[in-house]
C-alpha cells in the first residue's frame, strides 16, 4: 500500500492570496536576505542577553502538552471569553491572565486545568535560569503525527538552557540527532532570543507553531515539521479594543514572521512569510485568518517566480454543557503560483469535547480531513517530491498526511490526578482510487525518576510504502525529561 505521508513539517493553509502579494516576490526575497542577518546576529547575542533586566524561562508555551492544551481549552469554554486557544504558541502573559481572570461558570470544573496551568507556570515562565535535558529513541518514524511532537531520527539527545527577565528572554537548545530523515544531524531548533515591549514580544529563532483548531493537523502551520528560522512579532495579551469603532473585534492576536526553511525538503531553503490574525467577535466563537508567501529556492523550481501563494480561514465555536464543554471547529485551505492557477480548497472539519470520568478529566475528538486535490497536477509543492533521493521519508509542509489524501480521526486523551497521561487514536486514511491504512495510536506518560517519561506507539494494519521505502506496521518511541 503506497501512502505518500510527510514526516515534521509545518502545515499551511491555502485559500488564494491578492495579486498584489503575487508581484512582491522581489520585496521578500530582499527582506529574507535581511532577515537571515537579523537571525544569525541574534543568536549570537543568546550567550550576552543574560545581563539584561531580569521576563517570565520560555515567555510561551509551546505546541505538543495536550494537557495544557484541554486546560486551556476548557478555561475558554467556561467563559473565560478573552482566551484564545487556536493560536500556538500562547504567551504566558496570555496564560496568566486567564487562571487570574474569576472562576467562569463552573470553578469547580476548571481548577485542576487552573492548577495545571499554575505549575507548569511555575516550571517554565519563573525568572532566571532554568534547564531541561532529554533523551529519546523511536524504532521507526511513525506513519502519521497529531499535536503531541516527535523526532524524525532514531536516537536524539537535548540540552536546552533558558533565561528570562523582565523585558528580555533567550533560550539555547542544542540537539544531537543519530540517523535523521533530514542529514541534519546536529540542530538549534527551540532556540530564541525574545524581547517584550508594552503589550508586543519580539523575537528571532527556530519555534514550534500551530495554526489552527485542529487536533491531529493543522492546514496551516504546524509543528509536524522542524520549525523555520525566523523573525517574529505578535500580542502579548489578547485584549479587545477600547476603541468604539473596533470594539466589535472583541479579543484580538496578530502574529507576523519572516524566515527560511532550514532542511531538505522538496522545498528546500525555501523563505517564508506568514500572518495570522485571530479574534472574538462572540463570546463562544473564535475566527482566524493566516496568510504565507513561500519563495522557493531557483534550483528547485522551472520557474524561479512562481512562488506559493497560501490563505487559510478558520473558526471555532464552543459551548459550556454544565461542567462540561464541546467544540464544532473547521479550517480552510487553498494555494495558488504567479502563474494563477489554483488548487482546490482543503478541508478539515471537526467536534471536540470533554468529559469526566472515573474521578479524572478526558479529551475527546473527531476529526475529518480531506486534502485531496481534483486536479493532480495542483498538489501542492510543500510536499516531499516523489523520489528516492533521500535517506528516508520527509515531513510535508502542509500536514501530518500527504495532499493527495483525505483521514478521519477519533482521539482521547485521559489526564489522571496523579499527573499521569494516557492517549489512543484510530486513524483511517482514503487516498485516490485506493484505500490507505487504518493506525491506532497509543501514548503514555508519568513522572519516573524526577523527570518525565512518555511512551508511544502504534499500528498499522498493513505495511506502509513510501516513494523511497516500506515502513513497518510497528512504530514505537520513548522520551525523558529532566527539568533542573
Amino acid at each position: 500500500m503506497t501512502l505518500a505521508t510527510a514526516p515534521k513539517a509545518s502545515a499551511k493553509s491555502t485559500t488564494g492570496v491578492s495579486s498584489a502579494a503575487i508581484g512582491a516576490a522581489g520585496f521578500y526575497s530582499h527582506l529574507i536576505k535581511t532577515v537571515t542577518i537579523i537571525y544569525k546576529v541574534f543568536l549570537t547575542g543568546l550567550a550576552l542577553s543574560a545581563a539584561s533586566s531580569p521576563l517570565m524561562s520560555a515567555p510561551w508555551l509551546e505546541p505538543g502538552d495536550t494537557r495544557a492544551r484541554f486546560a486551556l481549552q476548557k478555561l475558554a469554554d467556561q467563559g473565560n471569553t478573552e482566551l484564545l486557544v487556536t493560536t500556538w504558541p500562547v504567551m504566558w502573559g496570555e496564560v496568566n491572565a486567564s487562571t487570574s481572570h474569576g472562576n467562569g461558570k463552573n470553578p469547580e470544573s476548571t481548577a485542576m486545568s487552573k492548577a495545571y496551568l499554575n505549575f507548569e507556570q511555575g516550571q517554565q515562565a519563573a525568572q532566571g535560569f532554568r534547564g531541561e535535558f532529554n533523551i529519546q529513541g523511536q524504532s521507526q518514524q511513525p506513519a502519521t503525527d497529531d499535536f503531541q511532537t516527535s523526532i524524525n531520527g532514531e536516537v536524539s539527545g537535548s540540552l536546552n538552557l533558558q533565561w528570562q527577565g523582565n523585558a528580555w528572554a533567550a533560550g539555547l537548545n542544542t540537539i544531537y540527532v543519530n540517523n535523521p530523515v533530514d542529514n541534519d544531524e546536529f540542530r538549534l531548533d527551540g532556540s530564541y532570543i525574545a524581547a517584550a515591549a508594552g503589550n508586543w514580544a519580539f523575537g528571532a529563532g527556530a519555534i514550534d507553531r500551530w495554526w489552527g483548531p485542529g487536533w491531529g493537523t493543522s492546514l496551516m502551520l504546524s509543528n509536524n515539521a522542524r520549525p523555520i528560522e525566523s523573525v517574529w512579532f505578535n500580542r502579548n495579551i489578547s485584549h479587545a479594543p477600547k476603541s468604539p469603532l473596533l470594539s466589535w473585534l472583541g479579543p484580538w492576536h496578530v502574529t507576523l514572521l519572516a524566515g527560511k526553511n532550514q532542511t531538505e525538503y522538496w522545498v528546500s531553503e525555501a523563505s517564508l512569510v506568514a500572518a495570522r490574525f485571530t479574534f472574538r467577535p462572540l463570546p463562544r466563537l473564535e475566527l482566524g485568518l493566516s496568510s504565507a508567501v513561500i519563495d522557493e529556492d531557483e534550483k528547485h523550481t522551472e520557474n524561479s517566480n512562481d512562488n506559493l501563494k497560501l490563505t487559510s480561514l478558520d473558526f471555532r465555536y464552543s459551548q459550556a454543557l454544565g461542567p462540561q464543554t464541546s467544540s464544532f471547529y473547521a479550517q480552510a485551505l487553498q494555494q495558488h503560483g504567479q502563474t494563477g492557477d489554483n488548487t482546490d480548497i482543503r478541508w478539515l472539519l471537526g467536534t471536540d469535547w470533554t468529559t469526566t470520568l472515573l474521578g479524572a478529566d478526558q479529551q475527546w475528538y473527531l476529526e475529518y480531513t480531506n486534502i485531496v486535490a481534483d486536479n493532480h497536477q495542483h498538489v501542492s509543492r510543500l510536499t516531499p517530491e516523489n523520489s528516492s533521493q533521500g535517506p528516508d521519508y520527509q515531513r510535508s509542509l502542509v500536514s501530518a498526511m500527504n495532499t493527495n489524501s483525505d483521514s478521519l480521526t477519533m482521539g482521547a486523551f485521559h489526564f489522571l490526578n496523579n499527573g499521569a497521561n494516557l492517549g489512543a487514536s484510530l486513524m483511517l486514511v482514503q487516498q485516490p482510487e485506493q484505500n490507505g491504512p487504518a493506525t491506532a495510536t497509543f501514548s503514555y506518560a508519568q513522572e519516573v525518576l524526577g523527570g518525565w517519561l512518555k511512551l508511544k506507539a502504534s499500528v498499522s494494519d498493513e505495511e506502509i510504502e513510501y516513494a523511497n521505502g516500506e515502513k513497518d506496521q510497528i512504530a514505537a518511541s520513548a522520551s525523558w525529561t529532566y527539568r533542573f
